[in-house]
């Protein structure tokens, strides 16, 4: 029969008694555990603590530790040791379990340990936290990984890494390319998964090459989409408004100097406007919703809010060039109930805009305002009047 093997916490036969101390002084509450010196040898770090102590000869040995993680993983890696006795493979049941016992280890010293958790992780799936966090954990430790998981991660920029980014870069024209041409799955990928890519390779982490690239391929899609709105291609045309939404909306994630470049140009850009008054008669409900997206929620937004920071003569140059153009599209939704919730916020943003102008210059938006709801036959005036007599009363009182 072979040497039976020793149990953790079995004080008839234990030789050691840790007891588990925070660096704050706090104690594991059942202090002390009862070990073996043969079991604890498997980690380095014991091993030369209790070597100081083999000349003496009281039993058990006293031993303090003091534990800067979970005292529960800490003890899960020393009954690790204990199950490593029979010489089978140390199980795990999750990367999550690995990614909390592997600081531990590399602390203890206890390399079977180290070993055994990059086995695991070398085999199984990382979840994008998971794989942050080992990132994070093999620039801090000093430890030997494998080959694969560094491949994995593409550590140091291997050349696997940067034929990845290589591949990646001729894509990004092609998937905004796609976007442009109204479609809404772009390699069985919804839009939104699309734009979380984007962002991704703009980041600072990323690639400089692809964050360029990405960065010249939106302004180019921005641009031909500005055309197509122009163009007296209905397809295009409607494709497009749903696409420039879409795009100005990746920009302002990507790039806050782009962004306010790229609605610089749109506001300024008297034959888009004038396209889009031109054409209002021909467009869907859909595309007006689109046009006006991009109106209120980039634009009338971003200016009133500050996230587009611009001089007090842009701000009244658009609402002088484009309130009536804004009016001109709400009145098609009119008739949708489905939409009125868009011309109440068309409404409020004219008058939150309007609200960062000098004083002197309300009377005349007043005066765009209400003539532009006059001209397109819109009934509901309250909006422009509520503003209008609210500024009138706030300036009395004042």
């Amino acid at each position: 029969m072979g040497e039976a093997l020793l149990q953790f916490g079995d004080r008839s036969t234990a030789d050691v008694r840790l007891e588990l101390i925070r660096s704050d002084g706090s104690v594991y509450k059942r202090n002390p555990l009862y070990l073996h010196s043969k079991i604890l040898k498997k980690s380095e770090y014991y091993e030369a603590m209790l070597s100081e102590r083999w000349s003496s000869n009281k039993r058990p040995f006293e031993v303090k530790s003091t534990v800067y993680h979970s005292f529960h993983k800490y003890i899960k890696c020393i009954k690790l040791m204990y199950s490593s006795q029979s010489g089978k493979t140390l199980c795990f049941y999750s990367a999550e379990e690995v990614l909390a016992i592997l600081p531990i280890a590399s602390e203890l010293l206890f390399q079977d340990c180290i070993h055994q958790c990059m086995r695991y992780l070398d085999a199984v799936y990382w979840n994008p936290a998971q794989e942050a966090q080992l990132r994070d954990l093999l620039s801090s430790l000093q430890i030997n990984t494998l080959p694969n998981i560094t491949a994995r991660l593409a550590m140091g920029r291997c050349k696997y890494h940067c034929a990845q980014l290589e591949m990646l870069e001729e894509c990004v024209p092609e998937m905004l390319s796609m976007v442009s041409n109204g479609q809404d799955y772009i390699c069985d990928l919804p839009r939104y998964k699309v734009q979380n890519f984007i962002v991704d390779y703009c980041n600072a982490n990323a690639s400089p090459a692809v964050a360029n690239r990405c960065k010249s391929e939106l302004m180019k899609q921005f641009l031909i989409n500005m055309e197509f709105i122009k163009s007296n291609d209905k397809v295009k045309m409607n494709n497009s408004c749903s696409a420039m939404f879409w795009l100005v909306g990746v920009i302002q994630r990507c790039d806050r100097s782009l962004f306010e470049k790229v609605l610089k140009m749109f506001c300024e850009d008297a034959e888009l406007r004038n396209a889009l008054t031109a054409n209002v008669a021909t467009y869907s409900l859909g595309t007006v919703k689109d046009i006006l997206d991009i109106l209120i929620n980039r634009i009338l937004k971003g200016l009133g809010n500050g996230e587009i920071i611009t001089t007090t003569s842009f701000r009244l140059s658009f609402l002088i060039n484009w309130v009536d153009t804004m009016m001109d599209l709400s009145s098609g939704l009119i008739s949708s109930v489905k939409y009125r919730d868009i011309i109440a916020e068309l409404d409020k943003n004219i008058g939150d805009l309007a609200d960062t102008l000098p004083v002197v210059e309300h009377r005349g938006i007043y005066n765009l305002w209400i003539n532009a709801f006059i001209a397109h036959s819109l009934q509901d005036q309250c909006s422009a009047s509520q503003w209008w007599a609210h500024k009138l009363h706030d300036d009395t009182i004042i």
